[in-house]
């Protein structure tokens, strides 16, 4: 599917990776939200509604890693616009279709 950054890694941002890494939809380039990646790493190991995940979620210096996948993080940024083909917004911000189509 090519590079896809998931802005908002939220309740959501994680549900949307989660499904992806499962089916084999696609693996995250990039996400984006305002919390550190610890607790990014975390929230996405153990999650109260969906259990554990079944592979090791490690914490880099430049962003995480899951199943061996490495993802990239950018806090409160625009999560590797240039680079990416697709961007989930999963923040609520966007609400625009005006306003999308500078993610995509």
């Amino acid at each position: 599917m090519g590079k896809v950054a998931i802005h908002g890694f939220g309740r959501i941002g994680r549900s949307i990776t989660k499904v992806a890494l499962k089916n084999n939809l696609f693996s995250p380039f990039s996400v984006s939200d305002i919390r550190d990646i610890p607790t990014f790493a975390a929230l996405f190991e153990v999650d109260t509604n969906y259990g554990r995940w079944h592979e090791e979620v490690k914490a880099t210096e430049t962003g995480f890693v899951i199943g061996g996948r490495a993802i990239s993080s950018r806090l409160r940024s625009r999560p590797g616009i240039n680079v990416c083909e697709k961007v989930s917004e999963a923040v609520g911000a966007v609400d625009a279709v005006a306003k999308q189509a500078e993610f995509n």
